[in-house]
């Protein structure tokens, strides 16, 4: 389904063009109704696969697009090289961004959880609305409240036992752990039993699957954790 002949009267006031492609109906009829209130926004284009949206993106001229992260790799696969990128909102219904993303900072603006209040979306969507640059990735970016969206939430390790984890839920044993963080195998050993203990987690099994679940986005069972 696709629709693109949404163009209201503000639209000619130097609103943003906004462009939303969502899997989720449910989500997306919400959505689409909070759009149409939001000033200085003008909602163009409304998708619901990853083809349509394309279409959509093409026809609306976008400046911005937010969309389901089950629809990003889709996209990314039918984009011709030299499309025009608009700024980029990740939407999904994950905590969290995770760890290795089908999008990074370089292509989006930011993650927002699906269950994200209105006032807190209203906010970052505005954030977004009223940014100079063009596209994400710029020298500026750097410092955006919107793109530290991109980065999970801090868990309760020390940076080096975080680092573990994360390439732990890689799929990386104890020797390509050591090799890429430059530690000794016994090392990387020693930080996985603490984090272990710190997490909760009984056994190496539960180590592997909580870290697999953390890079998909997951909060852990228990845990409490600190925004990043």
């Amino acid at each position: 389904m696709r629709h693109n002949d949404l163009h209201p009267p503000s639209l000619s006031n130097g609103a943003r063009r906004l462009v939303v492609a969502s899997a989720n109906p449910i989500w997306l009829t919400g959505f689409v109704q909070l759009a149409h209130s939001l000033p200085g926004i003008a909602l163009v284009g409304v998708a619901e696969t990853a083809r349509d949206a394309l279409h959509v993106l093409e026809e609306g001229r976008a400046d911005m697009f937010v969309i389901d992260r089950q629809l990003v790799a889709g996209v990314r696969d039918l984009c011709r090289p030299n499309h025009p990128v608009p700024r980029i909102l990740v939407a999904g219904d994950r905590a969290h961004a995770g760890t290795r993303p089908p999008f990074d900072s370089q292509c989006s603006c930011g993650y927002f959880n699906e269950r994200l209040s209105w006032p807190e979306l209203v906010d970052r969507l505005a954030h977004v609305a009223g940014c100079v640059e063009p596209r994400a990735g710029a020298e500026r970016c750097r410092d955006c409240p919107v793109a530290r969206s991109h980065r999970p939430p801090r868990l309760p390790l020390t940076e080096r036992e975080t680092q573990v984890f994360e390439r732990i839920g890689w799929g990386e044993g104890p020797r390509m752990i050591a090799r890429a963080l430059g530690l000794q195998v016994k090392t990387v050993d020693a930080h996985r039993e603490s984090l272990k203990h710190k997490l909760g987690l009984r056994s190496a099994i539960e180590v592997r699957e909580a870290a697999a679940a953390w890079r998909e986005g997951h909060l852990l069972h228990g845990v409490v954790v600190q925004p990043a």
